[in-house]
């Protein structure tokens, strides 16, 4: 196989002379779309397109000679940009062109969903691999170009623009992430993708939404969306685990800002949604959904609601148990939070076995406490003389001795596990 790939690079470079010839402004289209279509073939392979790119007369082509014009030669020209920027660094130098991502953002709008599609994919490749000086932002035609392909009769391109959304929105700052975000038709399409058939459709619909909800505005306005948060609330039961924990990701990150979080614990669904979601066989299902709690437990407000909603408390307490050391972390955050200002909610947790699931586990298997179980256990024992009695048998000797010996100061000491200097 290497001997195969040497003899194969070797004869690319007298390949690509030949072939960019055919690709002067004197050729015509036919010629041009059959050296397109080798070249493609070639920039399908990874390991060809930084040395496709690199050769000075193929880029030259691509902005004087090949002729964008030609609706045969446009396909194969967007085709074969598209696999070149699969490669981060070609990329990132097709973008610092303008007159190629010009012509790309042109694409966008031809009438052939064969073209707008890759075009779409190629704009997101170069996107994701800008660097700061690149403002795509602000590039003539594309943000309207991506949003108005949003509605595309043709499946794969509305996908490929929703991606290109996310992308771009995921490097913005906060004023123009807002000012993005509240493009009219930008968020009711995403819905609409949102509630499709196409499962590629509904993953890059909730990636958009992600990279959309990073600043609290932009959360707090999509949260005030028709049909958004039912959306994402109907994509956590979705069959494909990509959907899923899209999803589950999204309402996570809407959920970000406390004003935001108890708007959407209210949301119909929203909360019996997590009960299944922190059960769901997809670990960064049940991360993403055991941070939502976390995240919708913050607001006082919303705390009696959570514990009261059928299986919830014992769900988050199963999670204690996960495999995931960052989904037990998640869950005892929110039942410290849940305990926190109500003395029945404390009862309640401590009567489903809070207390013991949380010291069972406080110390890590190289026997070091977790920062995030003793805080939870300081909420919950509370002075509860049977709660100190059962800290003591389990692990109170261990963890008087990380204390004793100052090695864990911030996660035992500074959180003060009651009952313990008293016991």
């Amino acid at each position: 196989q290497e001997e195969a790939n040497a003899r194969r690079m070797a004869l690319i470079p007298g390949l690509l002379e030949d072939v960019a010839g055919l690709l002067q402004e004197h050729c015509d289209g036919s010629a041009q779309i059959n050296a397109l279509e080798v070249l493609e073939s070639l920039a399908s392979e990874p390991s060809n397109r930084l040395l496709l790119f690199q050769n000075p007369r193929l880029v030259d082509a691509l902005r004087k000679g090949v002729r964008w014009d030609d609706a045969g030669v446009l396909r194969r020209v967007v085709l074969l940009v598209r696999n070149l920027v699969q490669e981060p660094t070609v990329a990132s130098e097709v973008g610092k062109d303008h007159a190629i991502v010009e012509r790309l953002v042109v694409a966008l709008g031809n009438e052939a969903s064969i073209i707008q599609a890759p075009a779409a994919e190629a704009l997101d490749g170069i996107v994701r691999a800008k660097d700061e000086s690149d403002d795509f932002f602000r590039f003539p035609g594309l943000v309207p170009g991506l949003v108005s392909n949003l509605r595309s009769a043709d499946p794969d391109t509305r996908a490929s623009s929703a991606l290109a959304i996310g992308s771009l929105a995921s490097s913005l700052a906060d004023d123009d992430l807002i000012e993005l975000c509240r493009d009219p038709v930008l968020a009711p399409s995403l819905v609409t993708l949102l509630r499709g058939e196409d499962p590629r459709g509904r993953v890059a619909a909730t990636r958009a939404l992600i990279a959309l909800a990073r600043a609290d505005a932009t959360a707090e306005h999509l949260l005030s969306v028709d049909g958004l948060v039912g959306g994402l609330v109907g994509g956590t039961a979705d069959e494909d685990p990509e959907v899923r924990h899209s999803a589950s990701q999204a309402l996570c990150d809407l959920a970000r800002a406390p004003a935001s979080a108890a708007t959407l614990c209210q949301a119909p669904g929203l909360r019996s949604s997590a009960v299944r979601l922190l059960a769901d066989d997809d670990a960064r299902v049940r991360e993403a959904a055991t941070n939502l709690l976390r995240r919708l437990a913050i607001p006082p407000a919303n705390r009696t609601d959570l514990f009261h909603e059928p299986g919830l408390a014992d769900a988050v307490l199963a999670r204690l148990q996960d495999g995931d050391s960052r989904i037990q972390d998640h869950a005892a955050r929110a039942l410290e939070l849940l305990g926190e200002s109500n003395p029945f909610l404390r009862e309640g947790l401590r009567e489903r076995g809070a207390v013991r699931c949380l010291a069972e586990r406080v110390l890590q298997p190289d026997g070091r406490p977790r920062e995030a179980f003793a805080r939870a256990l300081w909420v919950l024992v509370d002075g509860h003389a049977e709660s100190i009695a059962l800290v003591k048998g389990l692990s109170v000797e261990a963890l008087v001795a990380h204390w004793r010996d100052g090695e864990v100061t911030e996660a035992v000491g500074s959180t003060r596990v009651r009952g313990l200097p008293r016991g």
